[in-house]
């Protein structure tokens, strides 16, 4: 009940209030409240202002005449922090997005790096957005498994094999020897 009682403040409490306000301070750095987590100088009370001004009615008129514009620059601070982080999380998404890409390829593949980089290439280019790239990886797998095959790749019913291995157990021709002359050349 004491301190909702309505006191005024003090000769030299009131001086540095009006001062403070005159200088664009808001009411948080008079009351001492903590800003981002740093504590600040207490100068009066919240309690000791709140009763100063229900006392002593000029004095309020003064205090609501200063911090009037007070609630925009809080704003302006609010948003711009908030725009701040916006671009921070955009920007750790992007730097995520790596990780994100090469976890989509499947295990069997070799040299994923590769692929993410062409995903990367033509994201920057703008032929694919960024949304897209869940549906296209399986079309950038397909299109380096055609580029380089594996031993697995199949042309027609045989396996994929070199081009310098012996044909016949007792011969000395090779597969690349028939390609080029045939086997009766």
């Amino acid at each position: 009940m004491r301190n909702h009682e309505a006191r005024p403040l003090q000769a030299n409490e009131l001086q540095v209030v009006k001062s403070m306000l005159l200088a664009k301070k808001s009411i948080s750095e008079i009351t001492g409240k903590r800003l981002r987590g740093k504590k600040r100088r207490l100068y009066v009370s919240s309690n000791k202002l709140y009763s100063a001004r229900k006392a002593d009615p000029a004095f309020d008129s003064f205090v609501k005449e200063h911090i009037a514009d007070s609630i925009s620059r809080a704003l302006k601070l609010r948003w711009s922090l908030y725009r701040s982080h916006q671009a921070t999380t955009k920007r750790r998404e992007q730097a995520n997005d790596y990780y994100a890409i090469r976890a989509m390829i499947p295990g069997h593949v070799t040299d994923v790096d590769e692929i993410v980089s062409r995903i990367f290439e033509d994201m920057l280019s703008g032929t694919l957005d960024r949304a897209d790239v869940p549906k296209r990886v399986r079309l950038y797998v397909q299109e380096r498994e055609r580029l380089f095959p594996t031993k697995f790749r199949k042309f027609g019913d045989s396996l994929l094999v070199s081009l310098d291995e012996q044909v016949f157990d007792d011969g000395g021709a090779t597969r690349g020897d028939m390609v080029s002359r045939g086997l009766w050349d």
